[in-house]
């Protein structure tokens, strides 16, 4: 039988680590104007908490690595690093890690 190249996932990657408000704010600003799905997923998760996003300047976009930006006077890194899956650094200092799930489709 060969193999399908069908997902079993919905493609909307959910946030499910408990982030405090300040990094949750700072990610998702960062990720505001980003249609990743990881981003998406971030934003969506600030939104439902009514957190208000912030301007971002200096936007640098890395692909497949991250994006970062300076939020009042202060730079900031979101993306793959050697400490997890997706994080949130200013500086050296390690603010937050995030955690995704995806659901499953339903069968048909």
């Amino acid at each position: 039988m060969p193999a399908s190249s069908k997902s079993l996932s919905k493609g909307k990657p959910v946030l499910v680590s408990q982030i405090e408000k300040r990094p949750l704010q700072i990610a998702a600003s960062l990720e505001q104007n980003s249609e990743h799905p990881l981003a998406r997923g971030i934003v969506e998760k600030a939104r439902s908490r009514e957190i208000r996003l912030l301007k971002v300047t200096k936007f640098l976009a890395h692909s497949g690595a991250g994006v970062e930006g300076v939020i009042n006077g202060k730079r900031y890194f979101l993306g793959r690093t050697k400490y997890g899956p997706v994080t949130l650094i200013s500086g050296n200092k390690l603010l937050a890690t995030f955690s995704f799930a995806d659901t499953l489709k339903s069968g048909d």
